[in-house]
C-alpha cells in the first residue's frame, strides 16, 4: 500500500507545480477589480477606493476615488507580457496577479504605494 501512495503523491506534487508556473495572459486577467490604495508621501496619507479595469489587449484602466477630499483620478496605462507570460514594462516588479487579487506595491524616496483589489466580473 506505501508504494503505491508515494507515485501517487509524486504525480500529485508534479501537476500542482505545473499549473501555478503557467504562464499569464492578458485574456486571463482582463476584467474588473476593486478594492482600496493607500499612497504615502512625507506630506501625509491618502486612502483611495480604487477600481480597475484590464483589457483583453491589455489596457489598464483605473479610477481612484478620495472621498475625504472629493477627489476622483482616471489615469490609464498598458500591461504587457514577455513572452514567459510574466508582467513586463512599466508595471515588472510593482504589478501582481494572483487569481482574483490585483496588487500594486511601490516606493521611491519618501513616497509609497500600497493597493489590493479583487477580481468582481
Amino acid at each position: 500500500m506505501k508504494s503505491r501512495r508515494i507515485p501517487f503523491l509524486l504525480f500529485t506534487f508534479l501537476c500542482c507545480g505545473f499549473l501555478q508556473a503557467r504562464a499569464l495572459t492578458l485574456a486571463e486577467i482582463a476584467g474588473t477589480y476593486e478594492g482600496s490604495r493607500t499612497e504615502t508621501t512625507s506630506t501625509g496619507t491618502i486612502h483611495y477606493l480604487e477600481m480597475d479595469e484590464i483589457l483583453p489587449d491589455g489596457t489598464f484602466n483605473t479610477l481612484l476615488i478620495d472621498e475625504e477630499n472629493g477627489l476622483a483620478i482616471a489615469q490609464t496605462s498598458v500591461i504587457t507580457l514577455d513572452e514567459d507570460g510574466n508582467i513586463a514594462g512599466v508595471w515588472a516588479g510593482l504589478l501582481k496577479i494572483n487569481g482574483p487579487q490585483l496588487q500594486i506595491k511601490a516606493r521611491s524616496g519618501q513616497f509609497q504605494v500600497h493597493a489590493v483589489t479583487h477580481r468582481v466580473d
